[in-house]
């Protein structure tokens, strides 16, 4: 199979996938998401695998936040989402540094914004 085969059927599971989670059929989702992700290493495809398995609380959904994050680390979205992450697993000071980091190349990214004060006031 040709890299663009690989790249279009990827794509058709990622979009499978995403319908599956809007409509609620989560098992459905994780499993065809993983399935995209196999084929094509996307960063949207592994954030929206971390958002399914973090709604679950569960343990890998920090890896994959964490893909989604690193393969689009210009992504304020993907980088509040991996610091909502760290936050609920205790790791407060590298969600700091990531938010920090977020506001740096996005000053203006609200979420971030939001969640770094939050932090910083339950610091006093």
């Amino acid at each position: 199979m040709a890299i663009s085969d690989d790249y279009e059927r990827a794509q058709q599971l990622y979009y499978r996938a995403h319908a599956a989670d809007l409509s609620g059929d989560h098992a459905t989702a994780e499993l065809l998401y993983h399935q995209s992700f196999e084929l094509c290493d996307h960063p949207v495809v592994a954030f929206r695998l971390g958002r399914l398995l973090a709604r679950r609380s569960a343990p890998a959904a920090g890896d994959w936040l964490r893909r989604g994050h690193e393969g689009n680390p210009g992504n304020g979205q993907y980088a509040t989402a991996y610091a909502v992450w760290l936050i609920d697993a205790g790791d407060l000071d590298q969600a700091r540094r990531l938010l920090r980091h977020t506001l740096k190349r996005q000053p203006t990214y609200g979420p971030a914004k939001r969640l770094l004060d939050q932090l910083s006031g339950d610091d006093s």
